[in-house]
């Protein structure tokens, strides 16, 4: 229950619009590179007025780790009503952000995002939510199996060069 009262809490110090607009940003989240704690976030991420991830896939912005998947995702969908009620996002950005959390394994380590490629001259495989123990060539009858470090399935994360 921590993890959501510290997102709730977070979910205020998001920025407002006014002061978005303008920012010089290296990483496209759109605070200020002078005042950027976290001058690596994606572009889309919710971040508070620090730079820094609200709702981060391997722990919650006070640094504590999330007990379970369904807290991270509870933090994201928090925190991204609170940002599109702000007018920070918009129904659009809301409705990916949900869906990039619900196409994640953050907050549960037993899962593994897995880029399964069925045939050898494939350049896009397809992105897979599963047991790390089943992330597996043989066990999932493709070419290649590759488990991926914990993030979301979106954008596809399985494309290699040709």
């Amino acid at each position: 229950m921590r993890p959501l009262l510290v997102a709730a809490a977070l979910v205020l110090t998001l920025l407002a619009p006014a002061s978005r607009a303008g920012a010089q940003a290296a990483d496209a989240d759109g605070i200020a590179d002078a005042v950027d704690a976290c001058p690596d976030t994606g572009t889309g991420a919710l971040v508070g007025t620090d730079g820094c991830e609200v709702c981060g896939c391997d722990a919650d912005a006070a640094g504590t780790e999330w007990p379970s998947r369904y807290h991270y995702f509870r933090c994201v969908v928090t925190a991204a009503r609170a940002a599109r009620d702000l007018g920070t996002v918009d129904r659009r950005t809301y409705r990916s952000l949900v869906r990039q959390a619900r196409l994640s394994n953050c907050g549960s380590p037993d899962l593994a995002r897995c880029c399964l490629f069925r045939r050898a001259g494939d350049t896009e495989g397809r992105c897979r939510m599963l047991p790390a123990d089943r992330c597996d060539a043989e066990v999932m009858r493709a070419d290649e199996a590759t488990a991926l470090e914990p993030g979301t399935c979106l954008p596809n994360p399985c494309v290699r060069g040709e």
